[in-house]
């Protein structure tokens, strides 16, 4: 549990006395991010970071599996940062036991294994606890201890006993749901290694987050120090229902949906995998708020357990010790305050701070950790997301005094609060969104003398690198942000307007975009107080000499025409070929069958009112086609 353990060791840095149970359920591995990284820099203890980084695996990406139209596996790589920021994998259970090995360096920590809550009494402040590794007593059931405390933290997971026993004493509003995809755990094994390379003992790309997306599932590989990968298996609970009603198409599966995965895990290994490893469910949790009164808090997964598709479940919970014990410390009266240093009062305050603090970034890394999941198994594939996450990158790297970020980076690589990130995400959608818009209309109604220099793509790349085209590009996102400029409310001067029509040409590029914007922002307000220069200047800077439409170079229409004749012409000789093809026309098509018919129609008298057995009829009757020879 390396949320207990980090919470231990910031505890254990006041130099008090403390317990705490330990135990271990899962294997899934773990990614380490700057919100964790910053947590255990604060911890406290000298050689923490230090200690559990010198384990991990650096992940610069993603590494996209999928197959050709023709066939062919291919792999695509995605950096998670365009500045080359990286996370970190670490397995859990190696977490664990460094975790543990500087819990057990300090004096004043007591652990206590297979130890479970079995209740609590949060208004006198006392716990039961089972000691289940001394079950000696009399009728055989493992000995019940009583303790008393002063706080209680829980950090014990989803299904949190420290949580339930502390609802019973909290007006707790607390929501809880499943998604419909179960995961089963695989192992890629390591392969054999030269001593002078480790990292030729991985099958693939030991710094990528592997993922073979598809869609409404995806398979992942994460990777550990000893050259292995941890891969899991996310599947509608519909999808391995059937897998598990016939086993033996599983790797047809895997090859259909995961191309490459059966050449990396056996087939019998695939098999044994997913019939003795658990098909385990994925829990969304949410509630308010985390504690009680004085006495009790809980964080990490028993305050907000989230799917696992940013990587953000550990690093939440180790800020959320770090926030916890910091707002401790606003309530102290010196720095290195302890929180049982402060009366019942102060603690009261301070909980009900942070659960209020933590509350709307805890409820924003949830819902951002379920959009992930369509991100990771569809969205990496579609052009959209990527054309969106160069235009970002770009911009980030390009103009970084602007702030401009993905929601990746920002989640990943800072220490911003989740709702922010959030906030801060939607407002860059938002101004995509508007510059797309705008771009495709001034695209559409641009003279075509604009259009075609824009088209020839060697002369674009060539201004992507002018200092004039950073310089626009810094100036158009400070007039799309909330704080831009208010529109001018003096009119352009006379002199800077006369003979446009025959300066325009030949001002420079900067004067031109610098013309422009003192148009558009006057043109921001109310267009009667425009001045006729204005309007006839913003009028041909938009349109051209000969207005919204061009005209056409001499011989035009005769072009049209002689394409219009060339058109007609191959219609009729592409008939003549089809009809060259065709079978002969049918009997009853011959004159012959139906004058032979109309004669059949007036023995019995058919249709006597207007029809062909009608009296002073003269029509045709059922007669179409031509005598034969004809």
């Amino acid at each position: 549990m390396p949320l207990e353990e980090a919470i231990k060791l910031k505890y254990m840095s006041f130099g008090q006395r403390g317990t705490i149970p330990l135990n271990f359920t899962k294997s899934i591995n773990l990614a380490v991010s700057e919100r964790g990284i910053n947590a255990m820099r604060l911890a406290g203890h000298p050689t923490l970071l230090e200690t559990v980084m010198d384990g991990t695996i650096p992940m610069r990406g993603r590494m996209i599996h999928g197959k050709s139209p023709l066939g062919e596996t291919y792999e695509h790589s995605q950096d998670y940062d365009v500045k080359g920021r990286v996370i970190y994998a670490i397995d859990r259970s190696g977490l664990n036991s460094r975790l543990l090995d500087v819990l057990d360096s300090l004096p004043n920590v007591r652990l206590f294994f297979n130890h479970k809550l079995t209740g609590a009494d949060f208004g006198t402040c006392r716990a039961w606890i089972e000691a289940r590794d001394e079950g000696d007593s009399s009728n055989g059931r493992p000995r019940e201890i009583e303790v008393s405390f002063d706080l209680m933290i829980g950090a014990d997971g989803a299904h949190s006993a420290v949580r339930y026993h502390l609802m019973k004493f909290s007006r707790m509003d607390y929501r809880q749901e499943y998604i419909d995809t179960l995961w089963c755990e695989f192992r890629i094994e390591p392969k054999t290694s030269d001593q002078d390379d480790p990292n030729t003992s991985f099958q693939i790309s030991p710094n990528h987050l592997h993922i073979w997306p598809g869609k409404q599932f995806m398979f992942i590989a994460i990777p550990s120090k000893d050259g292995s990968f941890t891969c899991t298996l996310f599947l509608s609970s519909k999808q391995f229902a059937d897998l598990e009603a016939d086993p033996s198409t599983l790797p047809a599966f895997f090859d259909a949906q995961f191309p490459g995965v059966t050449s990396l895990i056996p087939r019998e290994s695939l098999e044994t995998s997913f019939r003795d490893n658990p098909h385990l469910p994925l829990i969304s949790l949410k509630c308010r708020p985390y504690h009680h009164a004085s006495s009790g808090v809980f964080i990490g997964d028993a305050a907000h357990a989230m799917v696992p598709f940013y990587g953000q479940g550990m690093n939440a919970g180790m800020e959320d010790v770090h926030i916890l014990f910091s707002t401790f410390d606003k309530y102290t009266e010196y720095r290195e305050g302890h929180p049982l240093a402060m009366s019942a009062h102060q603690r009261s305050q301070a909980l009900a701070e942070y659960s209020a603090k933590r509350e709307p970034d805890a409820h924003a890394i949830n819902d951002l950790s379920l959009q992930n999941y369509i991100e990771m198994r569809s969205s990496v594939l579609s052009k959209r997301y990527r054309i969106r996450k160069f235009l970002e990158e770009f911009v980030s790297d390009n103009f970084p005094s602007i702030g401009w970020h993905t929601r990746y980076s920002r989640v990943s690589f800072s220490n911003e609060p989740y709702s922010e990130i959030v906030r801060q995400s939607e407002h860059q959608g938002n101004l995509l969104m508007r510059s797309f818009v705008g771009f495709s209309f001034a695209l559409a109604f641009a003279p075509i003398d604009i259009i075609r220099p824009a088209m020839d793509f060697p002369r674009c790349s060539k201004l992507l690198r002018t200092r004039l085209f950073s310089n626009s590009c810094k100036r158009l996102v400070v007039l799309s942000s909330p704080i831009s400029r208010a529109s001018s409310s003096h009119a352009i001067s006379k002199p800077t307007l006369a003979n446009i029509e025959k300066r325009w040409e030949g001002m420079p590029l900067q004067e031109q975009a610098d013309l422009w914007m003192a148009l558009r922002d006057r043109m921001k307000g109310d267009w009667n107080d425009l001045t006729i220069q204005e309007k006839k200047a913003a009028y041909w800077i938009a349109f051209g000499p000969h207005g919204p439409r061009a005209v056409d170079p001499p011989g035009t229409n005769a072009r049209i025409a002689w394409t219009v004749v060339k058109g007609l012409v191959a219609s009729f000789v592409i008939f003549a070929i089809i009809r060259s093809f065709a079978k002969p026309e049918p009997h009853t098509m011959s004159r012959e069958y139906q004058e032979a018919s109309n004669e059949m129609l007036k023995r019995q008298k058919a249709d006597p009112i207007t029809g062909i057995s009608s009296e002073g009829y003269t029509g045709r009757g059922q007669i179409q086609s031509p005598p034969k020879g004809h």
